[in-house]
């Protein structure tokens, strides 16, 4: 079986201290992937980074966005290959075997439109902090609730952007579930566990206020999918939102 061909999508904005290590990550890697930079107009020298590394970057742009998921849809213009996968600038892959092997798994079925790695969780400064995603016997079910896995460094079958589009900039946190909505739909979600992404622990989603708007547009994704959740568990949402909103009243 020969090994689909693949595209590293990487949206940055003032990402010169985590941005080498991302690159690093990609070129030290047995599979070369195509590799396209969307930046949102950086200020920090995230500009003089990609310069040394252009002659390996198929396609680079700095220039204001409205946010992740609307760089990630201007890299999906540039995409030629059969599968394209988004990490953040201080995200890395954590071996370089690692995306070879979750590949391996993407070409092996041909009713997989999306696979999904172990995410290794690390502070700032690389150390690790623990395990994220795990085999889920119902990820339909679970979608009907929440995302139930970390989306980084997911490897997402091509065509299924072409079929159902892409992903919806009017969400800031949430852009990723509400296409994995649409795609379970008519797609299988599978697990590598050997592919392997490091992920900062500092990123979008992780603030109180931050955590508000996730779960507000995770309602929203499921509303505008016609996707009916679970009662007891849309209460146990609208409980959690209230419970962040006083963690952040009280942390002003």
């Amino acid at each position: 079986m020969n090994t689909p061909s693949c595209t590293v999508i990487i949206a940055t904005y003032n990402s010169a201290k985590t941005l080498e290590k991302c690159l690093c990550s990609i070129f030290e890697q047995t599979y070369r992937p195509e590799v396209i930079v969307i930046d949102g107009g950086s200020t920090d020298g995230t500009q003089l980074i990609i310069d040394r590394f252009m002659d390996k970057i198929s396609y680079f742009i700095s220039e204001p966005d409205r946010g992740v998921y609307d760089a990630w849809n201007k890299g999906l213009e540039k995409v030629s290959n059969d599968w394209v996968t988004f990490i953040g600038s201080d995200d890395y892959f954590s071996d370089k075997d690692s995306l070879a092997r979750g590949l391996a798994l993407a070409g092996a079925d041909a009713n997989l439109g999306l696979v999904y790695p172990r995410i290794n969780l690390v502070d700032g400064e690389g150390k690790f902090v623990e395990l994220e995603n795990y085999p889920i016997a119902d990820i339909v079910g679970s979608l009907r609730k929440k995302m139930p896995f970390t989306h980084c460094g997911s490897l997402h079958k091509m065509s299924t952007f072409r079929d159902l589009g892409k992903f919806s900039p009017e969400f800031r946190i949430a852009g990723d579930y509400e296409f994995v909505l649409r795609l379970s739909k008519q797609s299988v979600i599978g697990f590598c566990e050997q592919y392997h992404v490091s992920m900062g622990n500092e990123g979008l989603s992780r603030t109180p206020k931050t955590k508000i708007v996730l779960l507000n547009e995770m309602l929203a994704a499921r509303k505008k999918n016609k996707i009916s959740g679970d009662a007891f568990y849309d209460m146990y949402v609208h409980m959690k939102i209230i419970m962040f909103k006083l963690s952040a009243f009280f942390a002003k």
